[in-house]
């Protein structure tokens, strides 16, 4: 079976021959890896975005919940169990392991300096624990009262959103523990990677957007929302297509700039305003002699 990678600011799509049944994919920058029937296989794409033949691999011939990547290691979800391998070498060997009480629900890849990398972790105990892969230690940083179905952090790792298996969606700040909001419910989230305060949900058909304290607009789509940017809201939906949402802030411009905060509202028009938008900043902000 074929790879194909799809680019989804630049449109560009690139197809890899894996030749082989694959079950499991991950990706990481130009970073992808396909569980195979006996190894996972992680290729490297060059600066055309192609890819030949693996780079590394590693021998792996048992079930997994889950792969994933970072710049230089696999890791592989087991259940409670998270194992970590190092690409630099095909030796297979196990560089490091983590274990938990609970199940692992929810993974995902934060980011981070190269071999230092963290992720976001949530359990069926409702335990959220922030993972460096470098630290034997897991940090618990949330205990929530219902297991974890989604999870995301905000751009400056501030804020943490969890979507629990009731549905309902959690704003929480992390260093103080404090619940910012909630009673919203949603399927899946992501906070914009540009913006501290704005986030995305998805719940029976419509796409949320929420900015601060101000009441979410909504757009139909259907889809689980894997990833958003600017003025994209990236959604997986059937038969593994992802979808593209365009979407207009120009509800929140308007509010900021209805509280004078012309800073926020700039910050968001950057996003991609349109020009009547614009306009409309600068005539309000001139108003004010704030230039």
């Amino acid at each position: 079976m074929d790879i194909m990678i799809h680019n989804l600011i630049t449109s560009n799509k690139t197809r890899i021959k894996c030749k082989k049944y694959i079950r499991k994919l991950a990706v990481y920058k130009n970073l992808v890896a396909a569980l195979t029937i006996d190894r996972v296989c992680i290729y490297e794409l060059n600066s055309e975005e192609t890819a030949k033949s693996p780079r590394y691999y590693v021998k792996w011939d048992g079930e997994v919940n889950l792969i994933l990547l970072t710049s230089n290691h696999l890791l592989i979800c087991l259940e409670n169990r998270l194992l970590l391998f190092c690409l630099t070498n095909n030796t297979g060997s196990i560089e490091r392991e983590w274990t938990f009480e609970a199940d692992i629900k929810y993974l995902r890849v934060i980011g981070g300096a190269e071999k230092r990398e963290a992720l976001i972790g949530g359990l069926k105990n409702g335990e959220i624990y922030l993972i460096y892969i470098d630290n034997q230690f897991p940090v618990l940083i949330y205990q929530h009262e219902v297991p974890i179905r989604s999870l995301d952090v905000s751009c400056n790792r501030k804020r943490l959103a969890v979507v629990d298996e009731n549905h309902d969606l959690f704003v929480i700040e992390i260093s103080s523990k404090t619940v910012l909001w909630k009673d919203q419910k949603a399927k899946s989230v992501a906070f914009n990677s540009e913006i501290e305060d704005m986030i995305a949900f998805w719940y029976e058909s419509n796409v949320y957007i929420k900015t601060a304290d101000f009441p979410p607009t909504s757009e139909k789509m259907n889809g689980v929302i894997v990833g958003f940017r600017g003025t994209k809201v990236f959604l997986l939906q059937a038969m593994n297509n992802i979808n593209v949402l365009d979407i207009s802030h120009s509800t929140s411009i308007m509010k900021y700039t209805e509280k004078k905060n012309f800073d926020e509202a700039f910050k968001i028009a950057s996003l991609g305003a349109t020009s009547q938008e614009w306009l409309y900043l600068g005539f309000e902000s001139l108003l004010e002699f704030n230039i």
